[in-house]
């Protein structure tokens, strides 16, 4: 399931030895590049460079790769937020207290280990978070309608 890319490019020969005998006379290409089939396509280039200080016989092969990296989207990363603006309101902060505290209150007395006691605290202010609602996803409007 392997093919050899450094022998597919057409190179001047001083571009495609890969090995130089101590006599400086012969040069062999015996350093490949092997890639998966399936994967071939992503080798666009393979050559020698025999200007690197490597301090050795051999030089440096150096593939030219072209990789497509896929962005991860994150869905729904609107579906947790919450309207902290609705803080500001002495009257929605003192709601937002009674039901923490409340939601806090519930479960105080059991016996928790630590994990249990963050995931206790976590779930409360989130579940207390439900009653300032969420925020509003109106788009800036970019447009000036002076430039009409």
């Amino acid at each position: 399931n392997l093919i050899v890319k450094s022998t597919m490019f057409p190179h001047k020969n001083i571009h495609k030895a890969t090995w130089l005998s101590p006599d400086d006379n012969t040069r062999n290409q015996i350093d490949h590049v092997l890639v998966n089939k399936r994967r071939q396509n992503i080798i666009e280039d393979v050559r020698t460079y025999r200007g690197a200080d490597i301090n050795s016989d051999h030089m440096m092969v150096v593939a030219k790769i072209k990789q497509r990296i896929s962005s991860n989207r994150i869905k729904n990363c609107y579906q947790n937020q919450i309207n902290i603006k609705e803080l500001q309101n002495p009257l929605r902060q003192i709601m937002y207290c009674n039901k923490l505290d409340e939601y806090l209150d519930q479960r105080e007395r059991e016996e928790l280990n630590i994990e249990e006691k963050w995931n206790l605290i976590k779930d409360s202010v989130t579940r207390a978070a439900e009653c300032l609602g969420k925020p509003d996803r109106r788009k800036k409007k970019w447009f000036d309608t002076e430039c009409e």
